[in-house]
């Protein structure tokens, strides 16, 4: 998962590209939140395909998520809904949005420990 140009203007949809260890591919999971530059992991709202994006963490409950360690998933704690790469594509630069979770691999996630 990248913030591209590790641009942290809020409202900069994520997307997966290929990893390079960068700090807009390090992210952190803490107390319920998604962090890379500072910067949280949000759904605006709780519908399929909203975009995710990068925002200012404020502790809004469009920025909790719970990680299902077993699934891989990534939940959004108010809408129940997973994170999820659209479509199910594999190309730099596919955008990451939320979506009525399922087991395809296009939402399995790995955090670090």
């Amino acid at each position: 998962m990248d913030i591209p140009g590790s641009n942290t203007t809020p409202g900069t949809q994520l997307i997966i590209w290929d990893c390079h260890g960068g700090a807009n591919q390090t992210w952190q999971f803490h107390g319920g939140t998604v962090r890379a530059l500072g910067a949280c992991m949000t759904a605006a709202t709780g519908t399929d395909l909203t975009p995710i994006t990068i925002s200012t963490c404020t502790g809004a409950a469009t920025q909790k998520w719970t990680y299902e360690p077993t699934t891989k998933r990534l939940r959004n704690d108010p809408s129940g809904k997973c994170l999820d790469v659209n479509g199910g594509a594999t190309d730099n630069n596919s955008k990451i949005v939320l979506y009525s979770c399922h087991t395809g691999t296009n939402q399995q996630w790995t955090l670090p420990s």
